[in-house]
């Protein structure tokens, strides 16, 4: 394992997928997915002779997987808000975070798929707000960590501490562009427009970076280096570094502590990258012989493609678009067997990508932190 920074004095671009024609403008994606990652990674382990090299590409797919990528500032890590922290105002202007989670059916109600407990607040929970506009996209790992370990009802100051620590995304910059004619000359009226990210924090005006962790298991493709290289859209350059990244967290004792005290303990598996899943409400990767799924929070699908370089050579192909559960995304799974198979269970997957794609979770999608959970 490799841990890199990654940060870049110009935006970065990472394309939403849209077509450009009839459109004069390119949007970028709130945060890059993995995939953009790894296929740069992949590009310059498969590199000889200064071209690419079609023939590493099975032992690139099989042999190098990512971690990642978390926003880090210093040492400070940044993870998707998740998606069982309800953040409202009340009409008082007073924070309310409040905690979903696995409610009763109401008498006479039924639901489908039956399996399955609702995701809600119990009646005294409930507070006359609305959804607060401002609540931070990413938490900072301390106020994420707390939250993992004790999902309850905040207010006030404990609230406003856990947004000013956040951020509510990855500021955007647009650059207006000219198009070059078969002369070296500008084109008159086409003009056009590239959104890009900037790794920077707008309070206080620091670098901000990508931190991934990088595994290759097959020493005939080397190691990746510490350098300039170019990244997403408009081959914008970043700087790679292995100069004392943060370290990714290591499982909390209390975690461990709560499965090996409880028979039949209930955890909180969060995503923190998307996830591929065949089922949103019964993925396989959860559902097994020592756990299962007894409730979700999943919201709109996150839609991905990409291009496939391994076929349809030189030239490659569209990869089948794929829907997957959005980063933040929230299952509720009860653990079975004895205390050290289900300490297992946790030490397995902590911080590791879960999915039912074993390419997808090479690749890095499904990066799964776990928190202690509740029934109905």
């Amino acid at each position: 394992m490799s841990l890199f920074r990654i940060e870049s004095r110009d935006p970065l671009i990472f394309r939403d997928g849209r077509p450009n024609d009839g459109r004069s403008e390119s949007r970028t994606l709130p945060f890059p997915v993995p995939s953009a990652l790894v296929g740069a990674i992949r590009t310059i382990l498969g590199r000889s002779g200064g071209a690419f090299d079609a023939s590493k590409i099975p032992a690139l797919l099989e042999k190098v997987s990512l971690r990642g990528p978390l926003l880090a500032h210093k040492k400070e890590l940044f993870v998707p808000a998740p998606g069982d922290a309800l953040l409202l105002k009340g009409e008082d202007d007073v924070l309310h975070l409040q905690a979903l989670h696995p409610i009763g059916l109401p008498p006479g109600a039924r639901c489908s798929p039956t399996t399955l407990q609702l995701v809600g607040l119990d009646d005294e929970e409930s507070v006359l707000a609305k959804p607060y506009s401002e609540a931070p996209k990413l938490w900072n790992w301390t106020s994420f960590a707390d939250w993992l370990r004790d999902a309850r009802p905040r207010q006030g100051e404990e609230v406003e501490r856990i947004c000013k620590l956040g951020k509510k995304g990855l500021p955007r910059e647009e650059r207006i562009h000219v198009a070059i004619g078969p002369e070296g000359t500008a084109e008159d009226g086409k003009l056009f427009a590239a959104e890009g990210l900037r790794l920077l924090d707008e309070d206080s005006w620091e670098d901000l970076s990508f931190l991934i962790d990088l595994d290759v298991q097959d020493p005939a493709l080397g190691s990746l280096t510490p350098g300039l290289r170019p990244l997403g859209g408009e081959r914008r350059l970043a700087r790679w570094s292995s100069e004392d990244p943060p370290p990714f967290p290591e499982v909390p004792d209390w975690l461990l502590d709560h499965v090996r005290r409880e028979e039949s303990p209930v955890v909180r598996v969060i995503f923190l990258t998307p996830a591929y899943v065949a089922s949103s409400v019964a993925p396989g990767c959860l559902n097994t012989s020592l756990s299962w799924v007894i409730a979700a929070k999943v919201d709109r699908p996150r839609t991905l493609s990409g291009w496939d370089m391994s076929k349809n050579l030189p030239h490659g192909q569209p990869k089948k678009t794929r829907r997957l559960a959005a980063e933040g995304s929230v299952y509720w799974v009860r653990l079975s067997g004895d205390a050290a198979t289900r300490v297992q269970w946790v030490k397995d997957r902590w911080m590791q990508n879960l999915g039912d794609d074993a390419q997808l979770c090479r690749d890095g999608f499904g990066l799964a932190a776990i928190g202690l959970g509740r029934s109905a």
